[in-house]
């Protein structure tokens, strides 16, 4: 890889630094289009730094799983409620996937000679990410659009975590979660009744 590095012309390298900061820009427009859209104030430039953030907790943590959860974090510290926050979150998840999925059948489709070629043994390999990768935004999509699923698992977390003695019985809690509930249903209804 490093020696791959140095080959890279001046050129080419700042060509890449841009495309990466179009990119990370790109998704931060999303947010700001999404939270817009649902009510939600923040800032256009704020949107872009959330994904910055989201890009570099991704960048430092296993399996890059820390990057939304501190986007969630930075919202819910700049007043979004985390119920709008969560549902544009996943929104922004499920479009990148379904993005990557269709590059990879299209790659599969139009490239397949050369990829076998490439992958040899490992061809296999590409099937089983891009399998992955639909069964993820199906799920996501289930979520997002089965208010019931969210909430039996919200509940039957809650039921292990009290059984396992992490959290006590607390009807307050419940309160918070029935509230939150009831606004990723508001957002996830406007979301939907506004696809566009």
């Amino acid at each position: 890889m490093t020696v791959s590095i140095q080959r890279l012309s001046l050129q080419s390298m700042a060509m890449a630094v841009l495309l990466a900061v179009f990119f990370v820009a790109g998704e931060g427009c999303m947010i700001w289009y999404l939270l817009k859209g649902i009510g939600e104030r923040a800032g256009l430039l704020r949107c872009i730094s959330y994904s910055f953030i989201g890009f570099f907790f991704s960048g430092i943590t296993p399996s890059a799983t820390g990057g939304q959860p501190m986007q969630l974090y930075y919202m819910k510290k700049d007043g979004t409620k985390i119920s709008s926050a969560s549902v544009v979150l996943m929104a922004v998840a499920v479009i990148y996937k379904f993005v990557l999925a269709l590059t990879g059948i299209g790659i599969m489709l139009f490239w397949g000679a050369p990829l076998r070629g490439y992958l040899k043994g490992y061809y296999w390999m590409y099937f089983l990410g891009l399998f992955l990768n639909i069964a993820v935004v199906s799920v996501l999509l289930l979520v997002m659009f089965s208010p019931g699923i969210i909430r039996k698992i919200f509940y039957k977390t809650e039921k292990i975590l009290i059984c396992i003695k992490v959290w006590k019985k607390s009807d307050l809690r419940k309160g918070k979660m029935d509230q939150f509930l009831s606004e990723y249903q508001e957002t996830v209804g406007f979301l939907r009744s506004h696809k566009k």
